[in-house]
C-alpha cells in the first residue's frame, strides 16, 4: 500500500482555466495584464480574493483523468491526502467540491497556507506513514523544494504550460506531465 500527497489545484483541478473565466468576467486579459513569476501569475490580493469568494472557485473543473486516476489509486488500497491552499474566502467552497467531486477518496484534506515540507512532516507522524512509501504530487516549483526538505519520500513534479521553465533541480524529482502520468509511474 502506498501513502500519496497530492496538491490539488493544477494536479486534479483546473485552477488556471477558472481563474482564466473569472478574469473575463472582469474584463482582465490574462495575456496582456498579468504578470507572472516562476511560473505563476502574480495577482493582487484584492482580485485574488474575489475570485475565491466568487461562484467559479466552487466549480474549479477536473483535470482529465483526476476522478479516474484518484477512484482507481483508492480502490487499490492506497491512503490519499489531499494539501491545498486556497485564499480564506475560497476555503468553504475547496472542501465542498473536493467531497463533491472525489466523494470517499481522501483520507484527509488539509487547507493551510503552512510550507508544504511541514505539513507533509505532519501528515506523516499524524497517520503513521512510512515515509519510504510516501509519494508527494505537486505542480509547484516552491512546493516541490519544499516536499525535498522531507526525507525519504518519493517527488513527482507535474509538468505543463504554466510551470514548463521552472523545472525542479534534483534527482529525487520525478517529471510527470499529469496524474494519470503519475498513476503509470507509481504502479
Amino acid at each position: 500500500m502506498k501513502n500519496i500527497i497530492t496538491d490539488i489545484d493544477e494536479v486534479v483541478l483546473d485552477l488556471h482555466t477558472a481563474y482564466i473565466e473569472f478574469l473575463n468576467t472582469e474584463n482582465i486579459k490574462y495575456d496582456h495584464d498579468l504578470i507572472f513569476e516562476n511560473g505563476f501569475y502574480k495577482t493582487n490580493d484584492e482580485l485574488w480574493n474575489r475570485f475565491w469568494g466568487s461562484g467559479f472557485a466552487s466549480r474549479i473543473p477536473l483535470l482529465p483523468h483526476a476522478d479516474k486516476v484518484l477512484k482507481r489509486l483508492k480502490t487499490a488500497g492506497h491512503k490519499i491526502f489531499a494539501l491545498t491552499a486556497p485564499e480564506e474566502s475560497g476555503r468553504a467552497s475547496r472542501m465542498t467540491q473536493l467531497n463533491r467531486d472525489f466523494p470517499n477518496i481522501f483520507n484527509e484534506i488539509i487547507i493551510s497556507q503552512n510550507p508544504k515540507g511541514k505539513l507533509i512532516s505532519e501528515i506523516i507522524a499524524r497517520h503513521n506513514l512510512d515515509a519510504k512509501n510516501t509519494y508527494f504530487v505537486d505542480d509547484g516549483p516552491q512546493n516541490i523544494a519544499a516536499g525535498l526538505t522531507v526525507p525519504d519520500i518519493k517527488i513527482f513534479w507535474i509538468r505543463h504550460n504554466i510551470n514548463k521553465d521552472f523545472p525542479p533541480k534534483s534527482p529525487r524529482v520525478t517529471t510527470v506531465n499529469n496524474i494519470l502520468e503519475f498513476e503509470s509511474a507509481i504502479s
